[in-house]
């Protein structure tokens, strides 16, 4: 369990969690653990809110909607970007743009989301969103962020900036993707590219997938602005092992032992109950899923589904073993019990035979 006190004694100055919204970005490290005491009542509300921005995260990454300007991929989907939609509206709704309620939220869902590793997946992957969201929209004033942040990371990248691009490594200047630079030429997003960040391709694997980034003598050539990918990288690391060491350390089973976490525990085991049920929560079935109801729900399963059931399945009465494998899994996980399953599969095989006759 996190070092930090909860207490159920209520604090004689609620503006201590109500305190003015200002900048932040932390690491949520042991040196970070929030030391406030607040009711039972507000630690469950917190960790909520916590979970309600998560599965905002969510929802928009699987459609697709920028969560914030600068992460709209063209100039038009910034024009039209909405402020009153984006994540750092949500933030203020939730009330976790201010910085002590952001941290406790924080720590009360990762000790919720440690039991499992499915939970703590999903815990890690949406709160690296929300951190590299956090790291890019610290600029100007608030670039000073990012400093404490680097110190924490152990950030050593080597910069090369335009001096250095043109004399020390010319032979790499204008190869793709770094553009052509000249001494008395600048060119429009200049600033935005400079200086180049020299770091292991391994730590950036995702913009070397996409051809993103130069290589040379296993180093990754990373633009400014794409340097977040790096950060991101880096803190999703450092969550990993903080999950990893709270599963290990059994923390959830010590809370239940101890007289006065103990009450902390049916609370904590509510919320991943909130993930389970966002995802069975469906208005297409209602009851179990049969053999009868998949051919109305045929349409709503992924592309590559559909085939093997219409084409494999009804055409060709014919599936391959790794298309069996896929189908029974997915057929699994949107809940067809074993007993239709078999139903499903007897029925394919048997109109075959029958076929061959």
């Amino acid at each position: 369990m996190p070092s930090g006190r909860v207490s159920t004694s209520f604090r004689s100055n609620n503006d201590q969690l109500n305190k003015k919204k200002r900048s932040f970005l932390f690491l949520y490290t042991e040196d970070e653990h929030p030391d406030l005491k607040i009711t039972l009542e507000q630690f469950e509300h917190l960790g909520k809110k916590r979970f309600q921005l998560l599965k905002f995260i969510e929802k928009y990454r699987a459609e697709g909607k920028p969560l914030d300007e600068d992460d709209c991929k063209s100039k038009a989907e910034k024009d039209n970007f909405d402020y009153q939609t984006g994540l750092a509206k949500k933030e203020e709704e939730l009330d976790l743009a201010d910085a002590d309620n952001d941290k406790m939220s924080h720590f009360i869902l990762r000790l919720a989301c440690c039991g499992s590793d499915e939970s703590s997946k999903w815990f890690v992957t949406h709160e690296t969103i929300l951190f590299e969201r956090r790291y890019v929209r610290a600029t100007g004033v608030n670039e000073h962020l990012k400093i404490p942040i680097h110190k924490k990371l152990k950030i050593k990248d080597d910069q090369v900036d335009k001096f250095r691009l043109l004399n020390q490594f010319s032979r790499v200047n204008g190869k793709t993707p770094i553009p052509l630079f000249h001494q008395d030429r600048f060119l429009g997003n200049e600033d935005e590219i400079l200086p180049f960040h020299r770091v292991l391709f391994s730590e950036v694997c995702d913009l070397v997938g996409r051809r993103g980034v130069f290589l040379l003598n296993g180093f990754a050539w990373v633009p400014h602005d794409k340097f977040h990918s790096y950060i991101r990288g880096r803190f999703r690391s450092c969550l990993n092992k903080a999950m990893a060491l709270m599963k290990r350390a059994h923390t959830i089973q010590r809370m239940r032992s101890d007289e006065t976490a103990s009450r902390l525990v049916p609370i904590l085991e509510s919320i991943p109950k909130l993930l389970d049920k966002s995802y069975t929560k469906s208005k297409l079935v209602q009851g179990n899923v049969t053999v009868a109801s998949l051919g109305r729900l045929k349409k709503h399963m992924p592309l590559c589904m559909q085939l093997i059931i219409e084409e494999d399945c009804m055409k060709k009465r014919y599936v391959r073993h790794w298309g069996m494998l896929h189908l029974s899994l997915f057929l699994k996980g949107i809940g067809l019990p074993l007993v239709e399953a078999t139903k499903f599969w007897r029925r394919s095989m048997k109109e075959e035979k029958n076929l061959k006759k």
